[in-house]
Order: structure tokens, then sequence, then C-alpha cells
């Protein structure tokens, strides 16, 4: 979402936040596969602003909002419910996917060819002659979701 600068906002909690064994203690009301966003500490003339810990995007498993690999914290600043398109999270999913491929070996991703008699491949080349990365191959299903500028919650 930060390639995109598109977090698909919906709602902005401020106050005080603490995560104890996982679970966030928060007003909102936020749903069960709900993804909520929590920004990252930043430095404001009268003190911190944002979570040191835990700054990302979590998904919402169930009504006492426990957030897996959450550390337990205490901080002032926002959280943000998103309503993040079920296409985009399908997306983001193949592009992951690409990216462990890719990650296997050096022949794995972007294959443009490759030979068996005394073994070579080539790997596709963008337009500046630097291997094909998932920011070429998607980036055309990526910028209807793109935005020009990203979004300021703190």
């Amino acid at each position: 979402m930060k390639e995109i600068r598109n977090f698909f906002i919906v709602s902005v909690e401020r106050g005080d936040f603490s995560i104890e064994g996982s679970i966030l203690s928060a007003e909102s009301d936020y749903l069960i596969g709900q993804y909520i966003y929590i920004p990252g500490a930043i430095q404001r003339h009268n003190g911190t602003v944002g979570s040191l810990l835990n700054e990302g995007i979590y998904l919402v498993q169930d009504s006492l909002i426990t957030l897996a690999g959450a550390q337990d914290e205490t901080w002032a600043g926002t959280i943000c419910g998103l309503a993040v398109p079920q296409d985009f999270v399908e997306l983001a999913a193949e592009i992951g996917a690409f990216q462990a491929e890719a990650n296997k070996s050096p022949a794995a991703g972007a294959l443009q060819s490759e030979s068996f008699a005394g073994y070579s491949y080539s790997r596709m080349t963008n337009a500046s002659g630097l291997p094909v990365t998932w920011r070429d191959v998607y980036a055309g299903r990526l910028n209807k979701y793109r935005k020009l500028r990203a979004e300021r919650v703190i």
C-alpha cells in the first residue's frame, strides 16, 4: 500500500492506545476481517506521536481485535480503519507469490529464455536494461489504485 500511496482509509481514530498480548485497546468497532493501519512514530514539537513497535497493516481476527505478531506497547497517535478492495488483496497475494518465486533462484521469476545443453538462462529486462521486477510486471494493474500523494493521518 505504501508503493501506491493508498491505504484505503475510511476512518481515523485518535487517542491513546495499547497492545497487550496481541490485543489492541481501541474505542472504535472494527469488523472481523477488516484491515487496520497503525502509523509509525514521528517526532513532533510536543513529543513522539505514533507507534514505535507496531507500525503496519493488520487484519482484525476477532472481536477482541487480536493482531497477529503485534508487540506489547502503549502510545498516543492514530489508528486507521481501512476498506481494502478484495481484488487488491488478491493482487497483493499474487505479487507476494511472484516475489517468493523470484527469490528462490537466480533463474526464477521473469524468465525470458532457457537452454539445457550447457545450461544458460536469461531474464527479461525492462526499458532500462535491468531485470524485470514485480513493479514492472504489476504496474499496470496497480495503477488504478495509485494516488498522487500519500494519505496523511497523524
